[in-house]
């Protein structure tokens, strides 16, 4: 066998030098953990020399430096961080950078695919519209027959659909203790809630309550196939303690089958 010392004295230090020599000494299992070893600690260095600082920025004047960012880090894994660093939940964060906005399709996307780089400048807007408790109260009926409402979807500011697990629902517009509101957040084609009768629907409501604080930017519902039996308007409210409600956003122009709104603004996919 060759003398490892001295042929690998002569090559440069270098990654690929480096499995190299390691390759022709043997495939023992000891000499195979040595090389690993080495080469983590070799793209760890790598790493820290690519790591960059970002300056991230509250519409409040706050300003802090977020150092150890990476190119291929994703959008959201530097959206939890700064939720840490400013003490906020994750799901109430929103990045921009200039009059760019990003959204959902950008948070699994890598940093410098965005073009976020050294000493780039972003804004953390808080979305204070976050809350645990919602409501959906009837504002514009299709008739004075009961709707049919087979399923509703929440999204958030990053238009993520929000999970349903854990999800506490009460209605005062329920039909029949079978046909309940809750059966339209089950996900299932085949149940349904049927609203109240006739115009006393009006100003009926379904509260969702959350685990955690979020925000509902856009809503997506299937109704009844007949117009008669259909919600036009929902007033989206939240409330902090599930008892005093805010009017957030209005979503209008719904109908039969499935259909959409969302709140002014709404940055969309």
């Amino acid at each position: 066998m060759a003398d490892a010392s001295a042929s690998s004295a002569t090559l440069p230090l270098s990654l690929q030098n480096l499995e190299l020599a390691i390759d022709c000494e043997t495939d023992s299992s000891v000499l195979r953990a040595v090389r690993n070893r080495l080469m983590q600690r070799l793209n760890d260095r790598i790493h820290a020399l690519e790591a960059f600082a970002v300056i991230i920025s509250r519409p409040s004047g706050d300003q802090r430096q977020l150092r150890g960012c990476l190119p291929d880090e994703r959008l959201e894994s530097l959206c939890v961080r700064v939720a840490e660093e400013f003490e906020m939940p994750a799901s109430a964060i929103l990045l921009c950078r200039g009059s760019r906005q990003f959204v959902a399709k950008d948070l699994l996307m890598s940093l410098s695919d965005l073009g976020i780089n050294e000493a780039a400048e972003l804004t953390c807007i808080y979305d204070t519209g976050c809350r645990k408790h919602w409501q959906l109260r009837i504002a514009v009926e299709g008739s004075d027959w009961e709707a049919i409402i087979y399923n509703i979807e929440l999204y958030d500011q990053h238009n993520r659909l929000l999970p349903t697990e854990g999800l506490q629902i009460l209605s005062n517009a329920e039909r029949n203790d079978q046909n309940v509101a809750n059966n339209a957040f089950d996900g299932r084609p085949d149940t349904f809630w049927e609203t109240t009768f006739g115009s006393e629907k009006i100003g009926g409501w379904v509260a969702c309550t959350f685990e955690e604080p979020v925000a509902i930017h856009r809503i997506r519902l299937r109704q009844g196939s007949h117009v008669g039996n259909t919600i036009r308007s929902f007033e989206i409210l939240n409330s902090e303690d599930g008892l005093h409600w805010t009017h957030v956003w209005t979503a209008i122009d719904l109908g039969s089958g499935w259909s959409e709104a969302s709140a002014p603004g709404h940055p969309g996919t």
